[in-house]
């Protein structure tokens, strides 16, 4: 007989959906964000060497790049959660404890936007903590 899902774990698993989805638009949006400001930077700000705006839009479209592939994870994740895989329980937690620290981190500098992270990623943390979603995937 296949283990039940407790709501929990859905929640879990549309939690990381939604953080995936908002990953890829942002990554997404960087990715094109990148090549926009080296075009920007070459054409207004002549006094600037041309390899500025290249590394510029260069960095900014590996950050993007970086969060569409943390999207994916969070896809991958959301998956496993939904099919109760234990690996996913262990990834999901060790993900999401490390996003409150960098969003902490970013939070101590000022960025309030980090709060809304901060409050989902702990949900997350809360509820893979709970007793019918520990069960469900076996971890003690």
């Amino acid at each position: 007989m296949p283990k039940q899902r407790p709501t929990s774990a859905t929640i879990i698993a549309i939690l990381q959906i939604l953080d995936g989805l908002w990953g890829l638009a942002s990554g997404c949006a960087l990715l094109a964000g990148g090549g926009t400001l080296t075009a920007l930077i070459l054409r207004f700000a002549t006094e600037l060497p041309q390899w500025v705006g290249g590394i510029l839009g260069g960095a900014v479209a590996v950050v993007g790049l970086v969060l569409v592939l943390f999207a994916v994870l969070d896809f991958i994740l959301a998956w496993g959660i939904w099919r109760l895989r234990r690996w996913a329980w262990w990834l999901t937690m060790i993900t999401s404890v490390l996003s409150i620290l960098g969003s902490l981190g970013t939070l101590a500098g000022g960025n309030l936007t980090s709060i809304p992270a901060v409050a989902l990623d702990g949900l997350t943390v809360i509820l893979l903590l709970t007793s019918d979603v520990r069960q469900a995937f076996s971890v003690s």
